[in-house]
């Protein structure tokens, strides 16, 4: 069930939520909306972990774990998208779109992995 909730979040905040400006700044690489975009992930997710139950120091650590990661993925996916522009009807697009998504919810895997079972 935190799986699901942490996979909705993130559905949530990079679909729904999403701000002119931080679609703006994935799209042109610059700005600060990518800053903002990662952390409206990580403080959403870091709510879920805290109401689950997950101790403090824990919820901390994945909230890094999330803004990290949420941050590398996209901006490397913004550089691609930079470097070598596409549209979506090409597969380039959707083979980068693909590969953010499945490397998003990798780390969400990890993250409920990780809360589950906390190292000790």
């Amino acid at each position: 069930m935190l799986m699901c909730l942490l996979l909705l979040s993130h559905y949530l905040f990079d679909f729904v939520f999403v701000t002119p400006s931080m679609l703006k700044s994935k799209a042109t690489g610059s700005g600060c909306g990518i800053l903002t975009h990662s952390l409206s992930h990580t403080v959403s997710m870091m709510m879920i972990l805290l109401f689950w139950g997950v101790s403090r120091s824990d919820v901390v650590l994945l909230g890094l774990v999330q803004y990290d990661t949420h941050l590398v993925i996209d901006s490397v996916k913004c550089a691609i998208g930079v470097f070598w522009p596409c549209d979506s009807t090409t597969k380039r697009y959707w083979v980068t779109f693909g590969a953010d998504q499945l490397l998003h919810q990798l780390v969400i895997v990890g993250m409920t992995w990780m809360a589950t079972y906390p190292p000790r």
